[in-house]
């Protein structure tokens, strides 16, 4: 009492059985409702990942979808509060904002091997801060037409 104390960063993530036992390897898409973010840039809002910056897929607001094997899908101008959906599979990945689609089938090795999902950081990349108002996760890529639907 009395004195200054530094609080550690929260770090929200999901891992061991809690992660694997839903999340599908070869496929999947992710819906997020965001709200009230205060920083973006390279920082990750969510980030399915191994623990290493080579085997990822994740969401940055301003910079859109990043996948490995992928690239970056961006539509260069993401709102801080927006509805997106990032749908991946091999040779097949989809991101949509606001009803818009954005750089359908783009082809690339989907990578299995994650680990844990990470909600506002991901490896290699700074921290976000806000919040999520939700998050949803499909085992499955939804079409693009769903993509569209689910953002619009």
């Amino acid at each position: 009492s009395g004195s200054t104390v530094t609080r550690a960063v929260d770090v929200a993530s999901i891992s061991g059985t809690n992660f694997s036992s839903w999340y599908n390897q070869d496929e999947g898409t992710v819906v997020a409702e965001l709200f009230n973010l205060k920083k973006a840039g390279a920082n990750a809002i969510w980030s399915f990942d191994n623990g290493s910056s080579s085997n990822r897929w994740m969401f940055r607001v301003g910079l859109g979808l990043l996948a490995t094997n992928f690239g970056n899908i961006s539509d260069n101008a993401t709102p801080y509060t927006s509805t997106h959906a990032c749908a991946i599979a091999d040779n097949d990945i989809g991101y949509a904002s606001g009803g818009t689609l954005f750089t359908p089938g783009t082809t690339g090795s989907f990578l299995g091997g994650k680990t844990v999902l990470q909600f506002g950081t991901s490896p290699a990349v700074g921290r976000a801060t806000g919040h999520i108002t939700r998050l949803t996760y499909y085992p499955e890529r939804v079409s693009d037409a769903s993509l569209q639907e689910l953002t619009a």
